[in-house]
């Protein structure tokens, strides 16, 4: 008796190179899409506006600097980067920012510091232009130059 034969004619297994294979594949492929999603850099979900920490009104880009927030900024030597959620309303320059905070967005979550519209504005993907973008969480992170 052909033992081929025999094993594609019982129901409760599989042929050779059969469905059981390719579930196994198909499941491995769904894996490693997942984990190479998360490696990649998300989209930003906070904005960071330049403030005058003095008097909390939002002063322009060019006066903070893209390094990291040091106690000198607080005594009023320069801005600070003041960061708002997406969907927050963004001050105009000149103007009194509430909503945010003057800590980085933790990890996990991406932000960009500048590109804001002087003007103000809700704060979203779209409106934010320019700026540098900062991607934090997953397996590493990353910047650069966002928008254009």
């Amino acid at each position: 008796m052909d033992m081929t034969n025999e094993l594609s004619r019982r129901p409760d297994r599989p042929r050779p190179g059969g469905r059981r294979s390719a579930t196994v594949v198909l499941g491995v492929t769904a894996l490693v899409a997942g984990l190479l999603t998360g490696c990649g850099a998300a989209e930003p979900d906070y904005a960071g506006v330049c403030l005058d920490p003095q008097t909390g009104k939002r002063v322009a880009d060019q006066q903070c600097d893209d390094g990291t927030q040091t106690q000198t900024h607080r005594t009023g030597v320069g801005g600070m980067w003041y960061f708002l959620p997406f969907g927050r309303i963004a001050p105009a320059i000149g103007q009194r920012a509430t909503g945010g905070s003057f800590s980085t967005p933790p990890d996990g979550h991406s932000y960009v510091k500048g590109g804001v519209p002087s003007t103000g504005g809700t704060v979203s993907a779209a409106s934010v232009k320019g700026g540098t973008k900062v991607s934090r969480g997953g397996f590493g992170g990353s910047g650069g130059k966002a928008g254009s």
